[in-house]
């Protein structure tokens, strides 16, 4: 998947901003509260209830927060060696890890692909960029952990381009003006961009403007 311009992929954020800006509101509670220390409470009320707002909510009542939350506990001694940015990740000294994790998470009843790259997004928002079906066929990988590491190898390799495209447009700092303008990590927005660039319905709701 490749971005055409600048203008294309402002032009989508801004398009989310305007449209979910509840989703926002719970999205930043979420990233700025959850910690690795995942009670079942914290579980369902965070993650499970994310994995609702966004897109899985037939999965997701069905899946136990308590399974969840000792999953996660049982990886954080690898997702607390995974807090930084998906810019300066080495993906192949990591292969192994991010593997392990993503198939962790997804060995808890339920929990799919999809809601996988959810949890770990908001787990580690610097990092692990969401993903769906739709997603995963526009960017050519398959629907499993290996698929994923390809995926985020691609999403690393769009976003530095995209950097760098601000960089040639006279922007030094293209990752702080792209905080400041619409106030979530890079993997959140690429996500935003990618979900919206993949939606047929898309053109119906930018003809109402």
């Amino acid at each position: 998947m490749k971005i055409t311009t600048l203008e294309e992929f402002e032009r989508l954020l801004k398009l989310w901003k305007e449209l979910y800006v509840l989703d926002d509101v719970f999205y930043h509670k979420i990233i700025s509260e959850l910690t690795l220390e995942v009670s079942p409470k914290t579980a369902y009320s965070f993650l499970i209830r994310f994995l609702e707002l966004w897109g899985v909510r037939r999965a997701a009542i069905d899946i136990s927060p308590r399974e969840l939350s000792e999953k996660i506990l049982h990886l954080k001694q690898m997702l607390i060696k995974m807090d930084m940015s998906i810019l300066t990740a080495n993906f192949e000294d990591m292969e192994n890890e991010i593997i392990k994790v993503f198939e962790g998470i997804c060995r808890v009843k339920k929990v799919g692909p999809t809601s996988a790259s959810k949890i770990l997004h908001l787990l580690r928002p610097n990092l692990f960029v969401m993903w769906d079906t739709d997603i995963a066929k526009k960017f050519n990988v398959g629907m499993s952990p290996d698929g994923y590491l390809k995926f985020l190898r691609k999403c690393q390799d769009m976003l530095k381009r995209i950097l760098e495209l601000y960089r040639q447009n006279g922007i030094s700092d293209p990752e702080s003006y792209l905080f400041n303008k619409f106030g979530k990590p890079l993997t959140k927005l690429l996500d935003e961009y990618n979900w919206l660039s993949t939606r047929r319905w898309r053109e119906r709701i930018e003809d109402l403007n």
